[in-house]
């Protein structure tokens, strides 16, 4: 890896070239809505200790590779975000982790530790 930009987006080696990865079926705060700032040191925390690969399932329209981040044993990292509650399930592309924002919000993990969280893409519609 070689920096987190957001929650739900990264820089990373792959293949020997540096590209830009966006998370697959996941929505983090924006930096500058609440709990922005936290979600990305929640992915920062998640990435800095282990190895990952990617699996990349396609090239968004800002040329970001939207992919699925696994460790080292297979463990799906996006799945794990969602259900740290530091990211929402981004339905609009993927039900995939909604059952694991179903566990984040039902034990108030993490952004679902506060009165009613505005999901990112209505805070972008601001």
């Amino acid at each position: 890896m070689k920096r987190v930009a957001d929650g739900d987006t990264l820089e990373a080696i792959w293949k020997g070239k540096k590209i830009r990865v966006r998370m697959h079926g996941v929505d983090a705060p924006e930096l500058n809505q609440p709990f922005g700032p936290e979600s990305r040191q929640c992915l920062e925390n998640l990435l800095s200790s282990q190895r990952f690969s990617l699996q990349i399932e396609y090239r968004d329209p800002y040329g970001r590779s939207v992919a699925t981040l696994l460790d080292a044993k297979g463990k799906d990292l996006n799945a794990e975000l969602v259900e740290r509650g530091c990211a929402w399930a981004f339905r609009r592309y993927s039900k995939r982790y909604v059952p694991r924002e179903k566990v984040a919000r039902d034990s108030k993990a993490g952004l679902w530790g506060v009165a009613n969280p505005v999901p990112p893409w209505e805070w972008r519609k601001r």
